[in-house]
C-alpha cells in the first residue's frame, strides 16, 4: 500500500479544513463576535492549516513510484481523510465554543455528514431542565442561538463541505487513482454504468461541474431566502444545510421557529431538489428537462415523497388535535387547516427522506402511523447521486425487483427473466452489491442499536435503535427520547464516539469504512 499517497491527500483535506475555518474566523471578525472568539477561532484554523501544509510539503509525491495508487489506497484516503476532517472540524467547538472534547467531536462529525444531530439545547423553565453546559460553567441559554456567529457559520460550512464531498469524493479528491476513483463512484450509483451516465470525459472535469452546480443551487436559495425574510447571514448559513441535506438551522426550533410559509416552502423545493441525482441536474441545464421524468429512481422518490405525505396529512386531519376541522368552521378556515396539514406533512416527510433533518414541530405528536411512516422513509433515503443519505432509492429499487424475480423463479423455475432500470437490463453483480449492501445497512442498524443501549443504560431499546437508524442514515433527529423536541446531550461519552463513528459510515456508503476491518485489506 501507498502510505506516502495516503498521508499527503490527509495532509491536503486537513489544509482544506484549515481554509474552512480560516473563513469563519473572518465571518466572526465581520459579524462583531467577542475578540475571545475570534481569536480562538483564528488559533485552530491557523494550527490546522499549518499541520496539512507542512504534511503536504512533507510528504508530497515526488517519484512515479510515489504516484501510484490503486482501490485501497482509494478507500483508505475516504475512510481516514474523514475521520481526520471529523477531529480537525471539532478543534472550533472545543476551544472556541467552549465544548466538552466529545461533545465537540459528536458535532463535528455531524455537520460533515450531514447528520445535522441535535446537541445543543435550550433551557426549558417549564420542565425546569437547563440549557448546553459548557466546560468553563456557562449555560447556553437560548440553544444554537446563543452561539457566536462564527461557530455557527462553521457548523453550516461543515454540511456544505460534506454535503458534495461525498458525491465527487472520487472524481474530485482522488483523481490519480485509475479505476478506483471510479469503483467509488459506481458503488452509490449501482448498474448505471453505461456511457450515457458519464458527466464529462476527464474526472476532474466533473467534479468542477457539480460543483459548479452545487454552489449555484445554494446562492439562488441564498436570494430567495433573503427576498422572503431573512438576513444575509441566516439565509447563506440555512442555504449551506438545505442543499447540503445537514439541516443545521440558526433557529432552536429548526424552519419552525421563522413562522413563515414563504420561508418553510423555498426550503421545501430546495431540499427535494437536493435529494435527486446531480447528474439529472446536469442533464436538465444542458437542455434535456424531461431527463427527470424518464429517469426510473426519480419517479420512485417523488412517488414515495408525494403519496407518504399525503398519507400522514389525511392522518393529521383525521387523527392529529392541532389539524382539527370543527362542524362550525368556515370554507376559507377549514381549507386553512387543510393546507396547513399538507404542508406540514410534505414538508417533514421530504426532510426525512432526503436527510435533511429540518423540523416543522414535534412530528413525536402525530399520530402513530404518521410517526412509522417517518422512520421508514429515512431507511430508503434520497437518490444515488444526490447529498441525501440512507439506503437510496436505486437501490431499494433494484433490491424489491431482485425479491420479486426469486419470488417468480420460484413459482416458475425455467423462466428466464433478469433485473431492468430504465428499460436496461442490471448486471448481476450490480444487482448482487445492492443486495449485499442492504443486507450489510440493516447489520450495521442492528449492530449500533444494541451496542447503543450496552455502554448507557439510561437509553431504552427503542431509542437506541432510533438514533442508529437516524445516525446510519444521516438524518438528524429520530423518536422518543431523541425526537425534534428532544436532543442528544443526555447520552454519555461512549454513545456518542458510537453514533459519530456510524454518522461516518453511513455518510461513506458503509463499504469505504467496513473494508479498513478486513485482513485482507492490509495485506501486500
Amino acid at each position: 500500500m501507498n502510505h506516502r499517497l495516503i498521508i499527503f491527500f490527509i495532509c491536503v483535506i486537513a489544509a482544506a479544513v484549515g481554509l474552512a475555518e480560516t473563513l469563519s474566523g473572518c465571518v466572526s471578525f465581520l459579524c462583531h463576535d467577542t475578540p475571545a472568539d475570534i481569536r480562538a477561532l483564528l488559533i485552530c484554523a491557523a494550527a490546522t492549516l499549518a499541520a496539512g501544509a507542512a504534511g503536504c510539503a512533507i510528504f508530497r509525491p515526488r517519484t512515479e513510484q510515489h504516484r501510484k495508487a490503486g482501490l485501497r489506497e482509494g478507500y483508505a484516503v475516504a475512510a481516514f481523510g474523514w475521520l481526520a476532517a471529523s477531529i480537525l472540524g471539532a478543534l472550533p467547538f472545543f476551544f472556541a465554543a467552549k465544548m466538552k472534547w466529545y461533545d465537540a467531536l459528536f458535532e463535528s462529525a455531524s455537520g460533515f455528514t450531514t447528520t445535522g444531530v441535535a446537541l445543543i439545547h435550550a433551557e426549558d423553565p417549564e420542565h425546569n431542565l437547563p440549557g448546553y453546559i459548557l466546560t468553563n460553567g456557562e449555560m447556553l441559554k437560548n440553544g444554537v442561538e446563543s452561539l457566536s456567529h462564527g461557530i455557527v457559520f462553521w457548523r453550516a460550512l461543515e454540511s456544505w463541505l460534506g454535503g458534495m464531498g461525498i458525491v465527487v469524493l472520487a472524481l474530485a479528491v482522488l483523481p490519480m487513482l485509475n479505476r478506483g476513483s471510479q469503483m467509488l463512484y459506481n458503488a452509490e450509483t449501482p448498474g448505471l454504468k453505461s456511457s450515457d451516465t458519464q458527466i464529462a470525459p476527464r474526472i476532474k472535469s466533473s467534479a468542477k461541474i457539480l460543483w459548479g452546480i452545487y454552489f449555484g443551487i445554494t446562492a439562488l436559495e441564498t436570494i430567495l431566502l433573503k427576498f422572503a425574510g431573512m438576513d444575509f447571514f441566516e439565509a447563506l448559513c440555512n442555504s449551506f444545510t438545505t442543499v447540503s441535506t445537514g439541516g443545521f438551522c440558526t433557529r432552536q426550533n429548526s424552519i419552525a421557529a421563522f413562522g413563515s410559509t414563504p420561508i418553510t416552502l423555498i426550503v421545501l423545493f430546495f431540499m427535494f431538489i437536493s435529494g435527486v441525482n446531480f447528474f439529472l441536474h446536469v442533464r436538465f441545464l444542458s437542455g434535456k428537462p424531461l431527463s427527470y421524468f424518464k429517469d426510473e429512481e426519480f419517479r420512485v422518490y417523488t412517488s414515495i415523497l408525494v403519496s407518504v405525505s399525503c398519507i400522514i396529512a389525511i392522518s393529521l386531519l383525521v387523527q392529529g388535535d392541532a389539524y382539527h376541522v370543527a362542524r362550525g368552521d368556515g370554507f376559507i378556515a377549514s381549507m386553512a387547516v387543510v393546507g396547513q396539514a399538507f404542508r406540514d406533512a410534505t414538508f417533514q416527510v421530504t426532510s426525512i427522506m432526503t436527510s435533511s433533518g429540518f423540523s416543522i414541530g414535534d412530528y413525536c405528536s402525530w399520530p402513530h402511523i404518521a410517526v412509522a411512516l417517518l422512520v421508514g422513509i429515512s431507511v430508503i433515503g434520497g437518490c444515488g447521486g444526490s447529498t441525501a443519505g440512507g439506503l437510496k432509492c436505486v437501490r431499494a429499487l433494484l433490491v424489491w425487483r431482485q425479491s420479486l424475480t426469486e419470488i417468480k423463479h420460484n413459482i416458475f423455475p425455467q423462466l428466464v427473466t433478469g433485473v431492468y432500470l430504465n428499460d436496461i437490463r442490471v448486471k448481476a453483480p450490480a444487482v448482487q452489491k445492492a443486495v449485499a449492501f442492504f443486507i450489510a445497512y440493516i447489520g450495521v442498524i442492528i449492530l449500533f442499536a444494541m451496542l447503543i443501549p450496552l455502554v448507557c443504560p439510561a437509553c431504552e431499546w427503542q431509542t437506541g435503535l432510533s438514533a442508529s437508524i437516524s445516525c446510519l442514515s444521516n438524518v438528524g433527529p429520530g423518536v422518543g427520547q431523541i425526537g425534534p423536541a428532544a436532543d442528544f446531550d443526555w447520552l454519555n461519552l461512549w454513545a456518542k464516539l458510537l453514533l459519530s463513528l456510524e454518522m461516518i459510515i453511513g455518510r461513506l456508503e458503509l463499504f469505504t469504512i467496513l473494508v479498513l476491518f478486513l485482513p485482507s485489506f492490509w495485506r501486500k
